[in-house]
């Protein structure tokens, strides 16, 4: 199939239109095929690039977009076409073209090198014109990331203007092929070669025969001159190497990465082959298949990362800013404007009402890592620690809080621990309730015997809970209402946690809980109440809480912090993932004044001893700073949109559904989340029991990564009712399609 390219100019006025009618005339005396779209035109029908096209190359085929009759920018454009000129309506006429006439190739056109077929997409003004929504045409077509042929501006004063267009398309993920100059006198190209070849460049750089300003004016019937004709076999040869260049780098990056990486949480031995993935935007990542790129939906939020989408330009251009202003700069004792602003927010929205401090890290593991360690100095200092014990985390079976030794000592013995002979428990884990919606019934599973662990030994508790149903999940997620009117329960809850910790008085550091769902459990939804319990014991035992916050944090779960729901609050939290958009690793623990001055002292023995090289990166400050801003405002957008109803992102309709499709154990559904439970004689992450969806699923779109028997959506923060909804209608059908034949 033919490489569509998109020809873009580095400001108007530069030839761009000249430059395409050229181009195809040239393919077509080549025995070649030209497939041409003006997206948007604007002072129609004087000024008719698509005509300008045609009259070039009378056997190509010329297709029109949107053209207004005004000769103005496109975003002062009135009228009735403004509506059929909005972003999604552009982006779907430029997908259907691309679609038809990719479509048409295979059947009418033999493959030849060079390429027998040509497509071409031209743009409307410079690179950042903006089009009647506001927005760039840049951002705009950024979703189908065409290969770039830039026209350079050839005029004195150029080489500053193509610059900046370059730049502005690369720092939004676009790969220039070629910048093409029509011949000046500055010699501009010449320039930007030279600078190209010394930065390693891979973009060619074309100069045209022809000069608009001084030459004679080209008539479209009129003969090309020959040096006209070898400039633009130049051209169309440098751009056949280009596509090579490309479609042998992902026909071949599987077999090399299998041969140079190390995956994470992979089996290499099941391994035949990697998945390329060319690039991602908004909530789609672009997958290399044997019929080509196709998008899809990344339906795990890569990891539980993506919070404003994949290149979104706000974080993109704030993270450029913050590497040319310092690259990186040692943190201790020193202060710069993107770390201590992204504090100040942090402790305005995360941490408001309760922390004081922020400590920076580098991703999740390290910030629990670094919150025990807080913890455990406070737990001394409140005496709640016996000075000659070995301090003892009380947690949940199946948490987890990282891949770091800390971390790792820090949960019960599973799955991500139990090939690791140097692994030692040092913990007291509670069983749980959950909260699961099964057969269209939000539910308390039933538990008549909890077992824990103390280290690795079991801890039977004669307390358990029975089978208690709620009306709605917002019933089972309102804890106030809960402790004021279920006193059942909370007697039931509170029995549970003295009986189970009684024995280890005085030798517990701290509370480290996920609060409200177990992430990489399998979604894992804990009954709120039970660590609302739980939690408010360990505060009157002054037995310091911690909150793992790195899955939850950021509106993941429906709400700014997980610590809305919980209703109590911790003396530290650890922070990351959503925190930066998706965009760069950085975490964050948070911490009291009471935490904070446990460190104080006269010497240096006494302070927080932790740290690492780009602690505080400005760049990844920063991009949590844009983050931030984004997500906030999208969910007053959300907030306006769903007036005032609980907010989650699935139709609450299609998670019924879910839950009464057979082979369905059951389904859980929180904020950005939803989780499908399949029956499984073997559950957990080891299982594989929902790896036969991936394919079907991947098939209808939908990129996904099952935690063992657990299948599951994971939305971005700020995407909408309708984006969800989709989704959702994809998942459903497949998985109806899949589990009922």
């Amino acid at each position: 199939m033919s490489e569509p390219f998109l020809i873009v100019g580095s400001n108007t006025d530069v030839g761009k239109t000249l430059f395409c009618g050229l181009l195809s005339r040239r393919i077509c005396e080549r025995s070649g095929q030209v497939e041409y779209l003006k997206v948007v035109q604007t002072g129609a029908p004087r000024d008719d690039d698509a005509a300008t096209v045609q009259a070039f190359a009378p056997a190509a085929r010329v297709s029109r977009g949107v053209a207004f009759s005004e000769p103005l920018s496109p975003h002062r454009c009135e009228g009735a076409l403004v509506e059929q000129a909005s972003d999604f309506s552009l982006q779907t006429l430029v997908r259907e073209w691309l679609e038809r006439t990719g479509d048409r190739e295979p059947q009418q056109l033999p493959r030849q090198d060079p390429p027998h077929h040509w497509r071409f997409v031209e743009g409307a003004g410079g690179v950042l014109s903006p089009l009647p929504s506001g927005s760039s045409f840049a951002d705009v077509l950024r979703v189908f990331r065409m290969p770039v042929v830039l026209v350079g501006d050839y005029k004195l004063g150029g080489i500053s203007q193509t610059l900046s267009a370059m730049e502005s398309l690369h720092v939004r993920g676009f790969d220039v092929a070629a910048v093409v100059f029509f011949r000046g006198e500055h010699e501009n190209a010449a320039y930007l070669q030279e600078k190209l070849e010394q930065a390693g460049s891979s973009t060619h750089v074309c100069e045209l025969s022809f000069s608009p300003g001084n030459d004679q004016r080209l008539e479209p019937g009129a003969p090309l001159g020959e040096l006209l004709r070898q400039s633009l076999d130049k051209c169309l040869d440098d751009l056949s190497v280009w596509i090579h260049r490309r479609e042998s780098s992902l026909q071949t990056l599987s077999g090399r990465a299998c041969e140079v990486l190390w995956w994470p949480f992979t089996q290499h031995a099941n391994l035949t082959e990697a998945k390329v993935i060319d690039s991602a935007l908004a909530d789609t990542v672009a997958v290399s298949t044997e019929r080509g790129l196709r998008s899809r939906f990344d339906a795990s939020a890569s990891w539980w990362t993506q919070g404003v989408g994949h290149g979104h330009t706000h974080s993109t251009l704030a993270i450029s800013q913050a590497l040319g202003r310092y690259g990186h700069v040692l943190f201790p004792g020193q202060a710069h404007e993107p770390a201590v602003r992204l504090a100040e927010e942090l402790l305005r929205t995360v941490g408001a009402k309760w922390a004081k401090r922020v400590f920076f890290s580098d991703n999740g593991s390290t910030a629990v890592e670094v919150a025990l360690k807080m913890a455990f100095r406070l737990a001394q200092r409140r005496e709640v620690l016996e000075s000659a014990v070995e301090p003892l985390v009380l947690g949940l079976r199946d948490s987890y809080h990282g891949d770091t030794i800390g971390a790792m000592s820090a949960t019960s013995p599973n799955i991500f621990t139990n090939g690791d002979r140097w692994y030692r428990p040092q913990g007291v884990w509670l069983d749980f309730p959950r909260i699961v919606l099964k057969q269209g019934r939000w539910q308390r599973q039933s538990q008549k015997n909890p077992v824990g662990l103390a280290g690795s030994q079991e801890l039977s508790v004669d307390q358990g809970w029975s089978e208690l149903e709620f009306s709605s999940l917002q019933e089972a997620l309102d804890v106030n209402f809960r402790w004021e009117h279920d006193k059942e329960t909370v007697s039931c809850y509170e029995n549970y946690i003295d009986q189970s910790i009684q024995s280890f008085r005085g030798c517990f550091g701290t509370l480290l809980l996920e609060p409200v769902m177990h992430g990489a459990s399998g979604m894992l939804l804990v009954d709120p109440l039970f660590q609302h319990c739980l939690a408010k014991k360990c505060k009157e035992l002054g037995i310091p809480v911690v909150y793992d916050e790195v899955f939850s944090g950021f509106f993941r779960l429906g709400v700014l912090s997980a610590r809305e729901i919980l209703g109590v609050d911790p003396d530290v939290s650890c922070f990351s993932k959503i925190m930066t958009g998706g965009s760069l690793p950085l975490a964050t623990t948070l911490a009291t004044e009471e935490v904070f001055k446990g460190f104080l002292g006269s010497g240096k023995e006494s302070c927080l001893l932790h740290g690492h090289s780009f602690t505080a990166h400005p760049a990844g400050c920063a991009a949590a700073l844009a983050s931030l801003h984004t997500l906030q405002e999208g969910h007053q957008f959300l907030d306006d949109r769903l007036k005032g109803e609980p907010r989650c992102s699935w139709d609450s309709q299609s998670v019924q559904s879910l839950s009464q499709l057979p082979g369905v154990e059951h389904v859980v559904c929180l904020g950005t989340v939803v989780a499908v439970s399949l029956v499984s004689s073997e559950t957990g992450y080891g299982s594989g029991a929902a790896q036969h969806l991936c394919g079907e699923l991947a098939k209808e779109g939908l990129e996904v990564r099952p935690l063992g028997n657990v299948v599951y959506l994971a939305a971005q923060p700020v995407m909408t009712p309708e984006r969800c909804a989709h989704w959702m209608s994809v998942f459903h059908k497949v998985l109806k399609e899949k589990l009922c034949s």
